[in-house]
């Protein structure tokens, strides 16, 4: 077997480190973004749960192909407080979850194989990449977020976080996580900023000046200064108490102000990712650009929307003539 070794924290992690679930968990917590910890300890942890209420098991390497299906079925058959089952792109999900750990340790030699990809997962109509805003719309919900509020402070606040999502393509996690440090001044005197992305992997997004305009106006209602500042770790959204906004926050700020402009959509932070997107190929924005900006590893994401935008330019359609 291959000694492979994993840096984590300036110490090395290879299969004889690894001796527990326990730590294997950790570790590969680790890896993942700040903004999905919570959900993989919460997935990895029911899980964990079940195999030891049902089966008895107690060590992860006990668990195979049979106990992955029942699994499966009992996510399948779950029925929450209100009576509805789970959505099957939330089966998908957890499943995934729990298949990335045993992937992750079976690459370290912890486990001898990952028996969740030998079950069929369950198929359902993805259409997130139709998820996005008309620009009547974008005009509509930002109008909205604009008067959101009776305190001007949090106002100008909610109106920058659906521009600056609109503008950049950040994640809600992404926006959140910005401090006043991250911000810089490129050789040609543009804005820029300094994002964490997935997988703590950090790009640089160009700032609109439509939303440094706004940024530094709230800076100033804030009292504190606009000057571009290294050492400077206040967090760019704030909530009433002038403390981090959570992504949680911002979530509702926006589905507030999507309720308030009367969109019928049931609109998340992802809607304006995608939005943003569309937007920026629709409009002849450089593909390869556009993966930079939004973080994308391949250009699957970035063609699938491209397609939905173009999808009936020149479609067979258009050539089909009848008369009646």
């Amino acid at each position: 077997m291959n000694n492979i070794i994993l840096k984590n924290d300036n110490m090395d992690i290879g299969p004889r480190d690894v001796t527990t679930d326990d730590k294997l968990i950790d570790i590969f917590l680790c890896e993942r973004a700040e903004s999905s910890q919570r959900i993989y300890t919460r997935v990895l942890s029911e899980f964990r749960i079940y195999i030891k209420d049902y089966f008895n098991i107690i060590d992860l390497k006990g668990v195979g192909i049979t106990h992955i299906s029942e699994y499966k079925n009992v996510l399948l058959n779950y029925e929450k407080k209100d009576g509805s089952k789970l959505a099957l792109s939330t089966v998908s999900q957890r499943l995934n979850i729990i298949s990335g750990l045993f992937t992750f340790g079976k690459n370290i030699g912890y486990f001898r194989y990952n028996p969740v990809p030998m079950i069929k997962k369950p198929k359902f109509d993805n259409r997130n990449d139709q998820k996005f805003l008309t620009s009547g719309e974008c005009t509509n919900l930002l109008k909205s977020l604009k008067r959101s509020s009776n305190n001007d402070i949090l106002s100008l606040r909610n109106l920058i976080i659906g521009v600056f999502l609109l503008y950049s393509g950040l994640r809600i996690s992404e926006i959140c996580s910005i401090k006043w440090k991250d911000f810089y001044i490129d050789p040609k005197y543009r804005v820029g900023v300094r994002v964490k992305g997935k997988g703590s992997k950090y790009r640089s997004v160009k700032v609109a000046p439509e939303v440094w305009v706004l940024i530094t106006q709230y800076r100033k209602i804030l009292g504190y200064s606009t000057e571009i500042n290294n050492n400077d770790t206040q967090y760019l959204l704030l909530n009433k108490n002038r403390k981090q906004l959570t992504p949680s926050g911002a979530r509702k700020v926006l589905i507030s102000g999507a309720e308030y402009a009367g969109l019928d959509k049931k609109i998340t932070p992802h809607w304006l990712r995608h939005t943003s997107a569309s937007m920026a190929l629709a409009n002849g924005a450089d593909i390869k650009k556009v993966m930079s900006q939004f973080g994308w590893s391949t250009l699957i994401t970035p063609q699938r929307y491209l397609h939905d935008i173009t999808g009936f330019d020149d479609a067979a359609t258009d050539y089909i003539k009848i008369n009646y």
